[in-house]
């Protein structure tokens, strides 16, 4: 999309200079850019339009879907969001993968990508390579990406709580007065092996995790042989 009105956008000078050899007003028509020029006007704010990316379209996604899973964004939404339209070239050293037909099926399924870009080459980056990017060289845009990220994180707790109350007056209705505590003792186990999974993938599985409070990006610490020093 980029390209293409990149494309369109270098033609409009070529026409002008075409027909500022009719002779008519010569200097008037080789003057692009002026308040005169409503084409000019038109067309810039066209430009401006395409090239807008809302950070609520920046999805970051696990694959594979399991605990073997590593977490991802795509390099053709990361490069609109940030508005670098040769991402590969500019940033090399990035780590990236192609697409496999299967993962394009599970982020159709997830309306992450349309069905005419599942027939497209789709490249992946490291989200936590694209954070600390963008927290080094797009400082404004890794801020409105963490507004993003904070209202998903309150989302999900909202939901969460959702579910955990209906299961709480369901239950509550079936028992009997006097398994009301053993069914708390229950709830508040639960809400705590969500609370140490949740921990637990932050540390094992992710390579790094942004923490929404401190605004500290935290990278996984590799484990080191011990070594000691004779006395």
């Amino acid at each position: 999309m980029c390209n293409s009105d990149g494309e369109k956008g270098a033609g409009v000078p070529d026409d002008n200079e075409d027909n500022s050899n009719d002779g008519t007003h010569p200097s008037k028509r080789r003057r692009m850019g002026s308040g005169d020029s409503s084409r000019s006007c038109e067309t810039s704010s066209q430009d401006l339009s395409f090239s807008y990316y809302p950070a609520e379209n920046l999805i970051e996604y696990k694959w594979p879907p399991d605990e073997t899973g590593e977490y991802y964004m795509l390099q053709e939404q990361v490069s609109e969001y940030l508005g670098v339209t040769s991402f590969k070239r500019k940033y090399p050293d990035l780590e990236r993968r192609d697409l496999s037909h299967k993962e394009k099926l599970y982020l159709r399924e997830l309306n992450v990508i349309t069905e005419t870009q599942c027939t497209l080459g789709l490249t992946a980056l490291r989200s936590d390579e694209v954070i600390d990017l963008m927290i080094k060289e797009y400082p404004a845009k890794h801020a409105e990406y963490s507004v993003i990220l904070q209202e998903k994180e309150r989302q999900r707790i909202t939901d969460h709580y959702k579910e955990y109350s209906q299961m709480q007056q369901q239950n509550t209705q079936k028992v009997e007065a006097s398994k009301v505590p053993e069914y708390i003792k229950k709830a508040a186990k639960k809400a705590a092996e969500f609370n140490s999974n949740l921990n637990r993938e932050r540390m094992e599985e992710r390579r790094a995790y942004f923490d929404l409070q401190t605004h500290v990006l935290t990278r996984r610490a590799s484990v080191l042989a011990v070594k000691h020093s004779p006395v």
